[in-house]
């Protein structure tokens, strides 16, 4: 990485990468074209079975580097974008959100070392998780590598949680801001006996949050769907 004395690293601009990994989603045309004319490096890696020709052919007219690694994982994915970005800060995107036309300047705006910040998203999710997750957030290069980037161990289910866990005990903070807008399909929280597991595994592993907490914040969700369904029926009545 080059170092920059106190006044040049002050003055330039700072530049932003995003990397976006991807099996097999159609709808990552539309991620794409909506950061191409914006002022990021955009670096899609793809992985299973067979590579994807024609989103190598889209990246490749669209000038989207695209990188193709056989059955990796999506922490996998994003350790290696961080490798070999070029931006002074990472955008960790997903294959299905849409970015606003100011996010990368949004982006640059307020990204803060010592933090990892997601936007605001419009969606029509019935909650907020109290955890970063792989949606469209973005945080300093040094500071995810100042991390170890994600653990490679988690391989389907919390390693978004891993990875802030871990952040904490770096000293890096999490926050999220409503100004960078991006756009996201509306989808229920994932629920599951995998998903818990993991998630307790992580938390044992990097202990930072009570499980207790965890299990509350569960029944929380619960509650704020029943109100809604409630919600629906009364208003469907009335």
């Amino acid at each position: 990485m080059r170092c920059y004395g106190r006044g040049e690293d002050l003055d330039r601009e700072k530049t932003v990468s995003v990397i976006i990994p991807v099996v097999r989603d159609y709808r990552i045309y539309k991620a794409i074209e909506s950061l191409k004319d914006q002022d990021c490096e955009i670096i899609v890696i793809q992985s299973g079975e067979e590579e994807w020709k024609d989103l190598k052919e889209f990246c490749e007219k669209n000038k989207v580097k695209f990188y193709y690694l056989k059955n990796a994982t999506a922490p996998q994915a994003y350790n290696f974008g961080a490798s070999i970005a070029k931006g002074d800060i990472l955008v960790c995107g997903d294959s299905d959100t849409i970015f606003s036309k100011n996010f990368i300047s949004d982006v640059k705006k307020y990204a803060k070392k010592g933090w990892i910040t997601a936007g605001g998203w419009i969606t029509l999710d019935f909650g907020e998780k109290l955890v970063i997750g792989d949606q469209a957030w973005f945080l300093y290069k040094s500071d995810y590598e100042k991390i170890g980037g994600y653990d490679e161990s988690f391989t389907r289910y919390a390693y978004d949680v891993a990875f802030c866990l871990k952040a904490k005990k770096k000293g890096i903070k999490c926050r999220r801001i409503p100004q960078a807008i991006y756009y996201h399909p509306s989808t229920a929280q994932k629920r599951g006996f995998n998903v818990g597991r993991e998630e307790a595994k992580a938390n044992k592993k990097y202990g930072y949050q009570k499980t207790w907490r965890m299990i509350a914040w569960d029944v929380l969700e619960i509650w704020r769907i029943i109100r809604h369904m409630v919600g629906l029926i009364i208003g469907s009545i009335i």
